[in-house]
């Protein structure tokens, strides 16, 4: 169970909005305030954080220009029409006999598009994450090469984001950055 502080948040009234989306007996704490999570919300924003990385001079060009390249691909807009959970690493499940009994930690839920969720149930599926995206592409149907590429467009919007984040409060970006790089020259969607 995780226990916050509700009266002092905002997303109150996106978890009223997408409750009744829910299967029976699930509940989405805290959902209301406007969306900033991080993710891939469109191709501009990424853009848009791509350059404010690149003015701090902490990032390779070759590097920028991978990331832009990515981005190119992306969408113009996220969805925002299906709930998603929008946290969905496997530490938020539990399991019993290979059996699914619970989704948890409903902090982030709001509406939005299904391949957020499954980006994450393969980014944090490590050594195992090709065995995660065979599932994926197997029960949505898919095609793998579009997944690997919506997948990182979601990871270099993700590490963009907390780049920007890190160099705002003064951090040390390095850790973000040898994430970029292994996205980029590594392409660490596309290994097999």
């Amino acid at each position: 169970m995780k226990v916050i502080d509700a009266a002092g948040h905002s997303r109150l009234s996106r978890e009223i909005a997408l409750v009744s989306h829910l299967p029976a007996g699930m509940t989405a704490p805290l959902l209301a305030e406007a969306l900033d999570h991080g993710g891939f919300d469109g191709v501009a924003p990424v853009f848009a954080e791509i350059d404010r990385a690149s003015w701090h001079g902490v990032v390779p060009n070759g590097v920028i220009k991978g990331l832009k390249a990515i981005a190119r691909g992306a969408p113009s807009f996220a969805r925002a029409d299906v709930p998603v959970h929008a946290d969905c690493h496997w530490g938020n499940w539990t399991a019993r006999q290979g059996t699914v009994t619970a989704l948890l930690d409903f902090e982030w839920p709001r509406f939005g598009e299904p391949m957020h969720d499954w980006f994450f149930l393969a980014r944090f599926s490590g050594e195992h994450m090709q065995a995660a995206v065979d599932v994926i592409t197997g029960a949505t149907g898919i095609e793998p090469d579009c997944l690997r590429a919506a997948r990182e467009v979601r990871a270099a919007s993700h590490l963009v984001f907390d780049l920007g984040a890190e160099i705002t409060r003064g951090g040390d970006p390095a850790e973000l950055v040898a994430a970029l790089h292994e996205l980029v020259v590594d392409r660490v969607w596309w290994k097999k």
